[in-house]
């Protein structure tokens, strides 16, 4: 079982990779090419040494050290080390924390798959905003959460500390949470030396612990976010479509999907988890397979396929609900309440402009009558219409015949 990979995003494309380390004392992997000169690196460590004497060294522990020989102080001083950089396991001694002082986060990234060492969607680290409380995150959101530490234990995940107990007597490992003015950070260490116990974040999301190649804990993994049948506290509800429900899950089958067509979804680099992922993200997905032997490669399958169960078929991922398979309702849904909406709208600007076009009409006509009428020659009953009339100043002819000096010439306007 590997524990660390010192590449594992920049793997070497072929067997002429060598470890060395340089002129400057970097540890480097060197490939490819027909001398040093032509040959591509990858760079592990950085800091350069003071002096020309610099090894590296497997502890027994598992941490793979470079060290410089320091002639003064005559002692080894760590240059790099593997423990500060761990891939998808934490081995004991390793720590999972924070540099408060060069700002270096040691955090556990999941694989694609248990066969392909690529960064996979999951990181296990502690919680910025929580020094004392471990977090999951998948693809940037938060994905599980342990309680606080307590001291002795996380209260919703004691899976992780005392479920893992040599039964009937004492436990694995000690565990513990360190904080300091340069670092916060767990770690672990096993009670029965000499004893391989290891913590590992699986490419599904899981944690699981291994003892001397056997599993312990209930079968490896304390937690499950994925089905939620069974450890799923601290779990939390990742961001969904609207046309799928929170609790879908998609069941594992053996057989085949028939009719409708099957759809590819990326190469070396996309897990299970991707791959339901990118379903979840498509409404009308209803299925999907991984399609190479070593769990990367993605098959999915769309509303109208049918899964038939036979004992020869692909290990296939079926929806169980029944919401997912109804995408079209809520697309259908939302078309039609915008097309009634937009219909009554204009039903109602049509009514509205028709009634002020009618009153318009039925405000002249009633006009043209009353100058026809005989109130019209009278001022004082005009006057007694109020409000009722038609915003016209009337004048009497009397008062009119005043105001111009009986019709003169000198007030003749124009």
């Amino acid at each position: 079982m590997p524990v660390w990979v010192a590449n594992r995003d920049t793997p070497v494309p072929d067997s002429s990779g060598v470890l060395t380390i340089d002129n400057f004392g970097r540890l480097t992997i060197l490939y490819g090419g027909g001398g040093t000169n032509s040959m591509s690196s990858i760079l592990l460590s950085s800091k350069e040494t003071s002096t020309n004497v610099a090894t590296v060294t497997l502890l027994d522990s598992g941490n793979f050290i470079l060290e410089e020989l320091e002639y003064e102080a005559r002692e080894q001083r760590v240059l790099w080390q593997s423990f500060d950089y761990p891939t998808d396991v934490l081995l004991p001694g390793m720590k999972l924390g924070i540099n408060l002082k060069t700002g270096h986060s040691s955090v556990l990234t999941s694989s694609v798959s248990d066969n392909v060492p690529f960064s996979g969607a999951f990181i296990l680290r502690i919680d910025p905003n929580n020094i004392k409380q471990l977090v999951i995150w998948r693809r940037g959101e938060v994905y599980w959460k342990s309680d606080a530490w307590n001291g002795l234990n996380f209260n919703n995940s004691l899976a992780l500390t005392s479920r893992l107990k040599l039964e009937p007597y004492d436990y694995l490992y000690n565990f513990w949470y360190i904080s300091s003015k340069s670092e916060k950070y767990f770690t672990f260490s096993p009670k029965v030396s000499p004893s391989l116990l290891v913590w590992g974040l699986g490419s599904e999301g899981d944690i699981w612990t291994f003892e001397k190649n056997h599993y312990i804990s209930g079968g490896g993994s304390t937690i499950d976010c994925r089905t939620r049948r069974y450890n799923a506290s601290g779990c939390v509800d990742q961001k969904q479509l609207a046309c799928r429900n929170v609790k879908e899950w998609f069941e594992q089958k053996r057989g085949s999907m028939s009719g409708g067509s099957t759809y590819w979804g990326g190469g070396s680099r996309i897990g299970r988890s991707n791959c339901e992922a990118l379903c979840k993200s498509i409404c009308s997905c209803v299925a999907y397979a991984i399609t190479k032997e070593d769990g990367t490669g993605c098959n999915y399958w769309l509303t109208g396929a049918q899964f038939i169960s036979h004992d020869w078929g692909l290990t296939v991922y079926v929806s169980n609900s029944k919401q997912g398979k109804k995408w079209w309702v809520w697309l259908i849904v939302p078309v039609i309440v915008s097309l009634v909406l937009l219909v009554v709208i204009l039903n109602y600007l049509r009514w509205k402009a028709l009634k002020e076009r009618g009153e318009s009409k039925s405000s002249e006509e009633k006009l043209l009558l009353e100058l026809n009428t005989a109130a019209f020659h009278d001022a004082s009953l005009l006057k007694k219409g109020g409000k009722k009339g038609h915003g016209l100043l009337l004048f009497s002819f009397d008062r009119i015949a005043v105001a111009t000096d009986n019709f003169s010439p000198a007030n003749k306007l124009g």
